[in-house]
Parts: structure tokens; C-alpha cells; sequence
């Protein structure tokens, strides 16, 4: 399990106590999360940087060697497969200080083996003066001198959300014995696979057409298993959300969102810095957005409002929830760009007397507000922070339709009889009641009752969820 400095330079943001080591095909995370010696608490200082540092391949190492010398441990998160199941790839590795004689045979051992590479393998002998390492998952041996030697992986970094880190310790006897033993087995193991079912299937073209045969009975009988799930599953979804009346949903909404884990999930790093979607992109780029400051509902933790302002706009985002627009500051600082964030619901928001060129509702929000007279009120507040010439902007999703298909009949029905709040397209989608437009005059409806007319409206129908029969689309919608 390493991290090879391939390229000439590294990016490193001491700040935020990251090294940024540009791979083939991505990019390793080597994190400097905290300095601290081996018996210091959690909490320790964080080293402190006005700006990301720019440093040489060979200069991390002599500096990962440095902070190790000085007797503080590290956290480095290590990418690979040779040291599985103990250390899944992408793992955050504690690495802490040792001298060579206190090493034993199970150890894991972090070392760099030509000054461009930053290793962790596990001991399974002695020659001399070195130590003989090797991937638990691998088969070559390699050996590390003292001057190759940095510390000792003692564990795992265990980190949920903005709780203290735990580390869990791989440093155990029992820990070191189940890492001999899967070096030990692995070899045979491998041969066996190899013995028993490669070279089989590389000689036999009929073994080969037998096996993918029975593949592709199981995995359409799989499908049409799923597929008789999800129809049996969508009358219960609908009815699930129609039982529930609009403060029932809201409320369920508000505890989801206001939940750790969906929290946690949004503030994916992947997630915040993937910038804009692909439809959002399609959006802005088919129609750009008009002149003056961008109000985004329901910012959640600052994905669309970062690439907004990265591109020169200013922005200002609202949320329901203290705690993502915290972290939506945090984005905000990270990327170097000003956003104003304030706490506002995206029903009934009031912004005094700021006014907006353009109003953007992404991310899916505009399903999430039920019912259809909660909508009509989102677009009518947000007609009123309208600039002279400003817009609103949305994504959607919706149900897919053949061409010629006409708008659903209101009627009557068992759903709304029970419950009236109950609208044709509620449904319990996932882990919240949402709205799934039936027909695209069903948007044009809600626009022309908040006093607003459908400049531009567009259905992705080529890349829609076929199971689920839905697809996404976005609106443009001006003031009358």
C-alpha cells in the first residue's frame, strides 16, 4: 500500500493539514491531520498555513521524516490493494515513531524505499541489517534499512462526520498474528485459484460459453427479480406518501435533513467539491445567467454557490440548517472565494429588500416542497427578490412520457378522498415524500399561478431511470 510521487511537484495546504500527491489516474491524500506525539489527546494544534505550500516530490518525504524524527505522529491516507482485508484501499493510517530495534515480526512498517514513494508493508523476517517486508495481499519482498525505515503503522483513523477520530489499532498481537497468517496463506491461495480455475477457463472455450451461459440466466432472473420489486413497491410508495398529511411530510423532511447522517452524506467531500451537475452545466450554459447577484435556495453545504462564485458571480446562499451553512462557509474559505450565507427557509423566505438577478433552485429542492400551493409560494417569493430583467432557475425530476402524451386528469381518487392534501405525483421516494411532475404543464401551471411565464423548459428524456420511468429536466421562468 503506497502513495508514488510520480510528477515534479506536490501541493500542500498546511491549514488544512493535507498533502496533495498527484498519482497516474488520480490523486493520493496523504493528511497531516494533526501534529501530535503519541500520547497527546485528540484536540492537539493544528499546524497553521496563511496558504497551500508547493514542495518537491523528495521534500514531503524529508519532511514526513521530520515530523516522525521529532517524535509526533501522522496521519496518512494510503492508496492500494497489497495490504487488504487489514488495510482497505483509501484507508487513514496512524503512523508514529519507532526505532528499528523494537520492531517484531507483524509489524507494519512505513518507509520509503527511494526518497518518491511512501510504503507500508508488514514485517515477515530479518536479513542483516534489514527487515524483510511485504504486502499481506502481495508477493513481492522487499527490504527495508534504516535509512529507508520512517515509523510504524499502529492503526486505523476511524472518523465520522465532525466526531473526534478514533484509531483503531492493528498494533495487537492478535492483530499482528491475522496479518501472518493472510501473508502466509495468500501465496497458496493464489496458486489454487490459478490451478484450479484460470487455466481452466484460458484452455477450455466450452468451460468459458457453460459458465457465461449460467451467468446470464442468473443475472436476467436478478433483473426481473428487481424489476417485479420496484412494481410492486411503487403502489405502496404512493400510498405511503399519501397517507401522510403536508405537516407530516415537512416534518419528516426537517428531521431527515436535520439528521447526522444525511449531514454527513451531503458534506462528502466528493459530493461539495464535484461543483456544478451536468445538467446545471447544460442549464447555465444554454442560458446564462442574467446581470446581478444569484440567490440559491436551500444551499445545503455551498456545492452550487462555490462553483457560482468561482466563475465571478456573486452569491448569496440560504438554508434551513445552521450546521450545513457552517460547512458551506468552510467550502467557501477552502476554494477562496466570498459568499454571504444566511438562515432562511426556501418557504416564505424574506430577504428584506435584497434583490437578485437570478434565483436558483437546484439540487432536487423543488420536488421536496409539497404540496403544489407550497411551490407556487416558493416561485412567488422568489418573483419578489427579482432585479428588473432577473429569473428563476430550476432542475427537476419528472416522469418520462412518450411523445403525444397529454397532461393527467384531476379526479377523484381513493388517495384523495383519504388524505386531500394528496396530489397525483406524491410519492415516497427513497427516504422522503416527494412530488414527481406527471407532465411538464404541471410546472407550467404552478408558474403562471405565482405570476410567472415559462421562458424555457427542457426534459432529458435520452438518459432517463428506466426502472423508475423518470427523468430530469430544468425551467427558466420570468416575471409576467
Amino acid at each position: 500500500m503506497s502513495a508514488t510521487m510520480t510528477e515534479s511537484r506536490v501541493s500542500i495546504d498546511l491549514q488544512k493539514g493535507r498533502f496533495f500527491v498527484p498519482l497516474d489516474g488520480g490523486v493520493a491524500d496523504l493528511r497531516l491531520a494533526r501534529l501530535e506525539t503519541p500520547s497527546a489527546t485528540a484536540g492537539a494544534s493544528d499546524t497553521a498555513a496563511d496558504s497551500p505550500v508547493a514542495m518537491e516530490a523528495p521534500e514531503v518525504v524529508k519532511l514526513v521524516r521530520a515530523v516522525l524524527a521529532a517524535g509526533h505522529a501522522l496521519d496518512f491516507e494510503a492508496r492500494g490493494q497489497s495490504m487488504r482485508p487489514t488495510l482497505p484501499d483509501g484507508s487513514v493510517l496512524r503512523v508514529e515513531p519507532r526505532s528499528l530495534d523494537t520492531i517484531r515480526r507483524g509489524d507494519v512498517l512505513f518507509f520509503t524505499p527511494d526518497e518518491s514513494h511512501l510504503v507500508a508493508h508488514r514485517v515477515i523476517g530479518q536479513r542483516e541489517d534489514a527487515w524483510l517486508v511485504r504486502g499481506d495481499t502481495s508477493e513481492r519482498i522487499d527490504q527495508v534499512t534504516q535509512s529507508q525505515f520512517l515509523g510504524v503503522v499502529v492503526g486505523r483513523v476511524s472518523s465520522h462526520g465532525n466526531a473526534a477520530p478514533v484509531v483503531v489499532s492493528i498494533h495487537g498481537g492478535t492483530s499482528r498474528a491475522k496479518g501472518r497468517l493472510t501473508s502466509f496463506l495468500y501465496r497458496p491461495l493464489l496458486g489454487a485459484v490459478r490451478l484450479f480455475w484460470v487455466r481452466p477457463l484460458r484452455a477450455s472455450p466450452l468451460l468459458r460459453r457453460t459458465l457465461g451461459a449460467g451467468l446470464a440466466i442468473a443475472s436476467s432472473l436478478l433483473r426481473k427479480i428487481e424489476i417485479a420489486g420496484f412494481l410492486w413497491r411503487q403502489p405502496l410508495d404512493r400510498w405511503r406518501a399519501g397517507l401522510l398529511t403536508t405537516a407530516q411530510k415537512d416534518e419528516g423532511r426537517r428531521r431527515l435533513y436535520a439528521g447526522k447522517a444525511i449531514q454527513d452524506f451531503t458534506a462528502l467531500d466528493e459530493n461539495i467539491e464535484a461543483g456544478l451537475t451536468l445538467i446545471e452545466e447544460v442549464l447555465l450554459r444554454r442560458h446564462p445567467l442574467p446581470s446581478g447577484p444569484v440567490l440559491v435556495i436551500g444551499c445545503g453545504p455551498g456545492r452550487e454557490c462555490v462553483a457560482l462564485a468561482k466563475l465571478g458571480h456573486t452569491v448569496v446562499g440560504i438554508d434551513r440548517e445552521p450546521r450545513m451553512l457552517d460547512l458551506a462557509r468552510s467550502l467557501s474559505e477552502r476554494h477562496g472565494v466570498s459568499v454571504e450565507y444566511r438562515v432562511g427557509e426556501a418557504v416564505g423566505f424574506d430577504l428584506d429588500d435584497a434583490r437578485f438577478g437570478s434565483v436558483l433552485i437546484l439540487s432536487g429542492l423543488y420536488n421536496m416542497i409539497l404540496p403544489a400551493s407550497a411551490r407556487i409560494r416558493m416561485l412567488e417569493d422568489s418573483r419578489r427578490h427579482l432585479l428588473p430583467g432577473g429569473a428563476i432557475y430550476l432542475t427537476f425530476l419528472s416522469d418520462y412520457l412518450q411523445p403525444g402524451t397529454l397532461p393527467p386528469i384531476s379526479k377523484k381518487t381513493v388517495l384523495k378522498a383519504v388524505n386531500p392534501d394528496h396530489e397525483i405525483g406524491d410519492l415516497y421516494l427513497y427516504n422522503e415524500a416527494v412530488h414527481i411532475h406527471p407532465h411538464p404543464n404541471c410546472l407550467r401551471n404552478e408558474a403562471e399561478a405565482a405570476g410567472l411565464e415559462t421562458s424555457a423548459l427542457w426534459r432529458d428524456q435520452r438518459a432517463y431511470d428506466r426502472l423508475r420511468g423518470q427523468i430530469r429536466g430544468y425551467a427558466v421562468l420570468k416575471p409576467r
